[in-house]
């Protein structure tokens, strides 16, 4: 199962992180498939970060501790995704009420 976490992970931040790019920047022109792209990619991003994030939590007993590196680090990611999708949906809102 580890090996699960690594590689879904892997294909959240390495492959849907690049999508997350190539949508904000290349596809401006083509404006709601540009939304739909991103929300969807981010979304995707976001609910493996937390769901794997969870998981790995579950597999060293619920404790993050400061031995392991991959942990604090792992705990940072999670808390930033969150955060990078909440400002996201917020500036969202404010960009459709302006």
């Amino acid at each position: 199962m580890v090996l699960i976490h690594g590689w879904l992970l892997w294909v959240a931040w390495g492959i849907f992180g690049f999508v997350q790019l190539f949508s904000a920047r290349y596809l401006k022109t083509w404006w709601k498939a540009n939304m739909w792209i991103h929300r969807g990619s981010g979304t995707i991003i976001m609910c493996l970060t937390i769901a794997l994030s969870i998981y790995g939590i579950y597999i060293v007993g619920w404790k993050i501790t400061n031995q392991d590196p991959h942990n604090i680090v792992g705990t940072v990611v999670l808390l930033t995704v969150v955060e990078v999708a909440l400002f996201g949906i917020f500036t969202r809102s404010r960009m459709v009420r302006l």
